[in-house]
């Protein structure tokens, strides 16, 4: 006899009551699929019961608790690499040593020291200042402040100098949409029953920032101690959780609200691969958007069946139903990663505090199965090989409206848990607007088999099958703006951006009605570069 798993899928049982008009408990997947996945089960069971998840880093393992012995192993390694002037490599080991320090201890107040003076031979002397003030806010040594003082006097002198050079703060080009205050309001969101398109309103130049969205989740794997655990920015002065060693902050205000490591600081999630961490992180934003857990089972409820429901609802809770709302993968995600989230998730304290009947219980099985089949398709990074390097995966619901094309006319950038559209091409009335889902660059084959594997598109346009369409016009490489692009695009960061951005401008403006091209596609990825060098790209 064929088991349940050949004939039927776990999706086909989303969202479905084990009696139609009975109570809300609904069927259990997993049970269906026992006789298939039942020893994968079982090791994973063992592995959550029994494995101690350690800390991480390069290809060091280390008990995820506070350790004065790790702290000054890696105090150490940082010691090293600032004597060779390696001065960012010694501020990551120093950062990982104070994720291990006893908080407010001297080693605390040491290490920050050590890592504002590689502030100071960076010449970042605000970043250098506010190290001081986090190592004089601890059991900081007397025998050290001779030392403090001489390099906070010696900021004070280069601080008084003209500081220049500070990014850019993107905001929208235009007002601000009513539905959707992420968005510009000369865009249209249109919807024909079959799927959802994005089009311009009105001509749109080059270089105009049309969406500016906090993601609904995100994550950073092999990140946690370069990029602050609430805003995800690459802040300077980070300083660690006071009771795990598992994420730093930017500041107490993001700290505080955080409610996520709230009710997960510690736990083994934090250090699992990433698309069981995507997963989990997004239910414990769910549940932290709502008041009660009566209050989430009700909403859910109700949006899942396209029902009205008289709740109060603020921006967050709205902002988590367009993600409830979105189109779920077309290819089905794995049970053994809906069961190893949802058994995660039960393992935590707090979470079984909080789903303590039948009914619960089985709703949150079916919670984590919806979110799975949302994030496959939605969002940015999680779901790749090598789950455990360095990732940064992320989830925004507005973006994800947005279609595909390889030849898009947006270019799209993060800082911290924003995401930002910006067009790279000129824009007219009419015209959809596109991002590219596979913005890095491969070769043909692996983008044409990415396409397909994760989102379900088998394209064949100009830059997938080149040999498919017209030579583009010979003219392309010899315009004097391409030349010059070519020509200083290396200088890319220094006095000549502006000239070589508005060079792009030119011939992209001049060349708008062109196919896509290799003489194209290199001028929009040196425009891309130029913005992303105004936001302060890449820099420590």
């Amino acid at each position: 006899m064929a088991s349940s798993a050949e004939t039927d899928t776990w999706c086909d049982k989303l969202w479905t009551k084990v009696n139609r008009k009975g109570p809300h408990v609904y069927v259990d997947f997993f049970e269906d699929f026992e006789s298939d996945y039942g020893e994968q089960f079982k090791e994973w069971d063992q592995q959550l019961n029994n494995q101690d998840w350690k800390h991480k880093f390069l290809n060091l393992q280390n008990d995820a608790v506070k350790n004065k012995t790790v702290a000054n192993m890696f105090d150490s390694q940082g010691n090293v690499h600032f004597q060779h002037r390696e001065f960012h490599k010694a501020m990551e080991m120093y950062n990982q040593a104070l994720c291990f320090a006893q908080f407010n201890s001297a080693q605390m107040g040491v290490l920050y020291a050590k890592r504002g003076f590689c502030f100071f031979n960076l010449n970042m002397y605000i970043e250098c200042m506010a190290d001081t003030e986090l190592a004089l806010g601890t059991d900081f040594p007397s025998a050290w402040m001779s030392k403090l003082d001489e390099y906070r006097s010696n900021c004070m002198q280069h601080m008084s100098k003209p500081i220049s050079g500070t990014p850019n703060t993107p905001t929208l080009s235009f007002g601000t949409d009513t539905t959707f205050p992420c968005l510009a309001n000369v865009i249209s969101i249109r919807n024909d029953g079959l799927e959802t398109s994005i089009v311009a309103n009105t001509d749109i130049e080059i270089g105009k920032t049309i969406l500016i969205e906090k993601a609904f989740t995100s994550i950073a794997v092999g990140y946690d101690t370069a990029l602050c655990y609430g805003c995800q920015k690459m802040c300077k002065n980070l300083f660690p959780c006071e009771y795990c060693t598992d994420v730093m902050f930017c500041s107490n205000e993001c700290m505080q609200l955080n409610g996520v490591h709230k009710i997960s600081c510690g736990e083994a999630y934090n250090r699992m691969p990433s698309h069981i961490k995507l997963v989990v992180h997004s239910i414990l934003e769910a549940i932290t958007s709502f008041s009660t857990i009566g209050d989430l089972i009700m909403f859910v409820r109700a949006t899942v069946a396209q029902k009205d429901i008289d709740m109060e609802e603020n921006a967050k809770i709205s902002n988590y139903g367009l993600f409830l709302g979105l189109k779920p993968s077309s290819k089905e995600p794995p049970i053994q990663l809906v069961y190893e989230a949802y058994t995660t998730l039960m393992s935590m304290s707090t979470i079984q505090s909080k789903f303590t009947t039948k009914t619960e219980q089985s709703f949150l099985m079916h919670l984590v199965g919806h979110h799975a089949t949302v994030l496959l398709s939605n969002s940015y990074g999680g779901f790749e090989p090598n789950q455990n390097q360095f990732i940064l995966a992320t989830m925004t619901n507005v973006a994800s409206l947005f279609q595909h094309s390889c030849t898009p006319n947006l270019m799209q950038h993060t800082i911290g848990n924003q995401t930002i559209f910006i067009t790279n091409q000129p824009v007219k009335q009419g015209d959809h607007l596109y991002i590219d889902y596979c913005p890095e660059e491969h070769v043909t084959e692996q983008r044409k088999e990415m396409l397909r594997q994760t989102y379900d598109i088998f394209c064949t346009c100009a830059k997938c099958d080149p040999q498919e369409h017209p030579i583009p016009d010979p003219m392309l490489s010899n315009d004097p703006s391409f030349l010059y692009i070519i020509r200083y695009k290396k200088y890319i960061g220094s006095g000549t951006s502006a000239l070589l951005k508005q060079k792009c401008i030119n011939f992209l403006q001049q060349h708008r009605e062109q196919p896509w091209s290799k003489e194209k596609e290199y001028v929009i990825n040196a425009y891309s570069r130029c913005m992303l060098e105004d936001f302060g790209h890449g820099k420590y």
